[in-house]
């Protein structure tokens, strides 16, 4: 189960997003044995695949939208996670309507990822409103996903993957 939370002290995504306009943090439980790397679960979770149809479905239609504003398209191509820096994998985006970090972190068997938001101008804030009020339930379906899907066979973030995934 995952749940909102305070956001946790010295999260570097909220440290490095001076003056933010939105934060939250979500928490759930890893299962035992998967891996322990911040940034393999980071970029699973927030790859295409792990998305749900819904918000596949309303990236279709931004797409079609934001270069009408000058806002880039969402590709999904490359590499999330920007950097880890002491045990938090962060993925940063900047563009003319708002920046975001997203910082993810495990402390004992909790995931936690932390979402920090900066808004620019009225493009931004019109952007967000409805971002604003899906974020907390895709974050979750995203996460509740990812973490279901790290049980089954094969997965790089399920059985044993943890120590092999350090090593390699």
């Amino acid at each position: 189960m995952t749940r909102a939370t305070c956001i946790p002290a010295g999260a570097q995504a909220l440290a490095r997003t001076p003056g933010f306009d939105y934060a939250d943090a979500q928490l759930i439980e890893l299962p035992t044995d998967t891996n322990r790397d911040p940034a393999v679960w980071a970029e699973r979770i927030f790859s295409h695949e792990s998305w749900p149809m819904a918000l596949r479905a309303l990236m279709v239609i931004r797409n079609a939208i934001v270069p009408l504003f000058g806002i880039r398209r969402e590709t999904g191509q490359g590499t999330l996670v920007s950097e880890v820096i002491d045990g938090e994998a962060l993925i940063e985006n900047r563009d003319k309507h708002l920046d975001f970090r997203i910082g993810t972190t495990i402390s004992d068997d909790v995931l936690c990822i932390v979402t920090v938001v900066k808004l620019h101008g009225w493009l931004g804030r019109l952007y967000f409103l409805p971002v604003r009020v899906l974020h907390p339930v895709v974050a979750e379906t995203m996460l509740r996903r990812v973490v279901r899907d790290s049980t089954k066979p094969g997965s790089v973030l399920g059985q044993g993957a943890g120590r092999a995934a350090r090593l390699a």
